[in-house]
């Protein structure tokens, strides 16, 4: 857990170097903070659990700072539900997590924007299920997420991502779950 919480560290402050980086070529831009609220529904599953898609709420905080006209840095800071529902004797595995990933965007043009990074997660909520409880599954999870959005009109951006989960959630052996999850999002942005 430690080296990947280093490796993580690393991914970030290469991020943050790089994009520091194009700020200087830039310097004669103001930097700008951007920030909104944000909300939609996740589609997810959990790998090797036989349940079916669940479609879960997602909604929380949105926050974009400006580096260059082209470059920011992004993330957001919500509550996401995900899991699977359940399939005939699987029962279903509802999970709440605390999301806030770290992504570096760029704006191809005036309204489409392109970004990856990293996520580090934290379990909230476990639905009540007989073999996966909050002792059963690791606290946190790490992944990465891939995103578009698209700027409707001054205040509004759609968003679509794509979450990979990098960690096995479960802590009983010989067993291996995965987050997967696809994000369909519409922010309000106060610029």
């Amino acid at each position: 857990m430690k080296s990947l919480f280093k490796s993580s560290a690393i991914v970030v402050i290469v991020l943050l170097s790089a994009v520091e980086g194009i700020a200087q070529e830039k310097a004669d831009q103001s930097k700008k903070n951007i920030f909104g609220i944000v909300a939609g529904v996740n589609v997810s599953s959990v790998t090797n659990y036989d349940g079916k898609t669940l479609v879960g709420f997602t909604g929380g905080l949105y926050w974009d700072c400006k580096f260059s006209d082209r470059f920011f840095l992004s993330s957001n800071f919500v509550f996401s539900q995900r899991g699977e529902n359940e399939n005939g004797d699987v029962e279903s595995l509802k999970l709440g997590y605390l999301y806030a990933p770290i992504m570096l965007k760029y704006m191809v043009n005036d309204k489409l924007g392109i970004a990856s990074g990293v996520f580090w997660d934290n379990l909230l909520t476990v639905s009540e299920n007989t073999i996966h409880t909050r002792e059963t599954l690791k606290a946190s999870d790490f992944g990465i997420p891939i995103a578009l959005s698209h700027n409707i009109s001054k205040n509004l951006e759609l968003g679509v991502s794509y979450n990979i989960g990098l960690l096995n959630k479960s802590v009983i052996p010989g067993t291996t779950l995965r987050n997967n999850w696809g994000t369909a999002t519409i922010a309000y942005v106060f610029r």
